[in-house]
């Protein structure tokens, strides 16, 4: 953005009974009318063709509408304008919408949203006030420093090799992460001859998980831990699962489900790397929760 100064425009339902009830109150409907049209505004002044999906948090399965939805994907102005009525109404799915321009969308959980933008961006943007929508100009602070690790081992042919010499000779498990959330995962037993198919499934920026000979043993120990619980039996290919982030109350929670297999989030970082970009760039942005998840493929000797 150069020389250029950033701001921050936050609109807001200015009705209170639309803050705090959003979709349940009477003057939902007007506010979104106002709403779309105050944001299309801002797409015009930002000369928006198409908006980057990014920090995508599925919380529950996606709607059809939506089910293309992934880190890295373009969305035209229209479609973004519709994620972003569905967070404000608290349906989501979440994500931040950005382009190369300087013009960033987050929703936060009030009912606000947050759209930062370049100072001659703003500068067309002066009678935005209305009835409905509440409008605010802030100038943007410097975010602080990111302290956390990036993982920026590349799943590329090296890593894929490896992956299939393990799955020769062990159980290999993989996981692909491509949202934050309990429905952000799927899961896959690979073997040398799903290898390759499973893998070109996997779409740029998802982190992927290998864990081989794992324990899969119902352990009361970690169930109050993340865990990944399968139903048995484990065929090669996409399995039957179910992401426990925030632990469970107890075993029978899991088994009342169908699930009799289980295994600790704390082991998926020990061999992970992100699918690059058609370009062969690293994008997809993951913390580095173990200094070894960012070492790429561990040795057959280590896991054998």
């Amino acid at each position: 953005m150069g020389d250029e100064t950033t701001v921050e425009l936050v609109l807001s339902p200015r009705d209170e009974a639309v803050q705090s009830g959003l979709s349940d109150a009477p003057g939902w409907s007007a506010f979104v009318t106002q709403l779309r049209d105050t944001l299309r505004e801002v797409m015009v002044a930002n000369r928006v063709d198409s908006l980057e999906v990014d920090e995508l948090l599925v919380s529950q399965p996606l709607p059809d509408r939506y089910s293309h939805l992934r880190n890295g994907v373009q969305v035209g102005p229209g479609k973004a304008i519709d994620l972003i009525v569905g967070m404000v109404d608290g349906r989501g799915p979440y994500c931040r919408l950005s382009n190369a321009e300087g013009l960033r969308v987050d929703v936060g959980w009030d009912g606000a949203m947050h759209l930062s933008m370049t100072q001659e961006a703003a500068r067309s943007l002066t009678d935005l006030a209305g009835g409905q929508v509440q409008v605010e100009w802030r100038r943007v602070r410097p975010e602080p420093p990111n302290d956390s690790r990036p993982v920026r081992a590349a799943a590329d042919e090296e890593f894929w090799n490896a992956v299939r010499s393990a799955a020769e000779a062990e159980l290999t498990l993989l996981c692909e992460r491509w949202a934050h959330g309990a429905h952000g995962n799927t899961w896959f037993r690979v073997t040398p001859d799903n290898l390759t198919q499973v893998a070109g499934s996997i779409r740029p920026r998802s982190l992927v998980s290998i864990v081989v000979n794992p324990d899969l043993r119902l352990k009361v120990e970690i169930i109050d831990d993340g865990f990944a619980a399968f139903k048995a039996p484990l065929r090669p290919g996409e399995l039957d699962s179910r992401s426990y982030f925030g632990g469970a109350d107890s075993l029978d929670e899991v088994t009342s489900q169908g699930y009799s297999l289980m295994l600790g989030d704390s082991v998926l970082s020990r061999w992970c790397a992100v699918v690059p970009d058609p370009d062969g760039e690293v994008r997809g942005s993951w913390k580095d929760r173990e200094d070894s998840c960012a070492l790429g493929p561990l040795s057959i000797a280590a896991w054998a």
